[in-house]
């Protein structure tokens, strides 16, 4: 199944001179010509896997921790089989015992990294809020491997074939001091005055469009059962739509599906890897960034495709 958003011509030609040069706008085409697109870049994208060895609670039949492991083995077998630039985890890469356990917690973050770096190429992760639910920041930060990335930051940015990448950290409280094994409440997040400053300064540096990856939505969610977003969202969403150059926002957290257009930037939240038993209920993508601006999420298991297009 496949859905389509349309952007406007003009919200997105007001994203950047550039992003039109890159990307010239075509009309109406064939489905003939569009499958013939080469990518610009295509990437592998998962979020929320939340490995642990522990049982799911019988009662909600959600969460299966303790499959996500054979769940990211499935994933990566399936990118490499592809001819992707990187793959990404948009956070919550592992979970912990119910009652924790520091060993066990470093323990599953290895188990899950290792399969995860099973990929061919370049990796990436955002942070989430289990990933340091039971350990540091920087104790994640050194298990983990965001290639040619100093093993300090926890958020970044990178260039892909003329498209540039931005990977944001909402792992903060609102003071700008770090989330801290497990000190902190999910609903309390920010992203803080200092990771804003670097965001204006590397959107402007930057001479290429953009996409943005973190764990948090930069929104509320419709259905707003819980605070989802970190309290700068509209501060940061503004730095975003200042910049002209930012096409689209890759989302975890929410565990659902939810699109929204803000501004002319299109807003995705992905699907969870541990939510359901069994494989078929596994969600990964491929993300194909195309030369006419076109972008492409082709949705694997339970995950939806989805095409993002101009408006004919």
């Amino acid at each position: 199944m496949e859905k389509k958003y349309n952007v406007t011509r003009r919200s997105f030609l007001q994203k950047s001179a550039l992003v039109s040069s890159l990307f010239p706008f075509v009309g109406c085409q064939s489905l003939e010509k569009k499958e013939e697109q080469k990518p610009l870049v295509s990437f592998g994208l998962i979020t929320d896997s939340h490995y642990a060895e522990r049982k799911n609670n019988p009662s909600d039949n959600v969460n299966h921790y303790d499959q996500s492991l054979f769940k990211m083995g499935e994933a990566i077998q399936v990118f490499n089989q592809k001819d992707l630039d990187f793959v990404i985890h948009l956070g919550d890469f592992k979970d912990q015992d119910e009652k924790p356990n520091k060993e066990n917690t470093i323990k599953y973050l290895k188990a899950i990294e290792k399969e995860f770096s099973n990929f061919n190429g370049d990796q990436y992760h955002a942070i989430g809020n289990h990933d340091i639910d039971g350990i540091s920041k920087s104790e994640f930060l050194s298990l983990i491997e965001n290639t040619n990335i100093d093993k300090n930051k926890s958020y970044y940015s990178f260039d892909k074939n003329n498209i540039h990448f931005v990977v944001l950290d909402a792992n903060y409280f609102e003071d700008g001091t770090n989330h801290d094994k497990g000190n902190f409440h999910w609903e309390d997040v920010h992203i803080p005055k200092h990771e804003q400053d670097w965001l204006k300064e590397d959107l402007a540096q930057t001479k290429y469009p953009t996409i943005v990856f973190i764990h948090h939505t930069l929104h509320p969610m419709g259905e707003e059962d819980g605070k989802y977003y970190p309290g700068e969202h509209q501060e940061v969403r503004k730095i975003l739509n200042n910049s002209n150059k930012v096409m689209m926002v890759f989302q975890g957290h929410y565990h659902r599906e939810y699109y929204k257009n803000i501004d002319g930037i299109h807003y995705m939240t992905m699907i969870a890897q541990v939510d359901y038993n069994g494989p078929e209920n596994n969600s990964y993508s491929i993300i194909d960034v195309m030369e006419n601006g076109e972008i492409q999420v082709r949705g694997f298991r339970r995950a939806i495709s989805k095409h993002f297009t101009s408006d004919k």
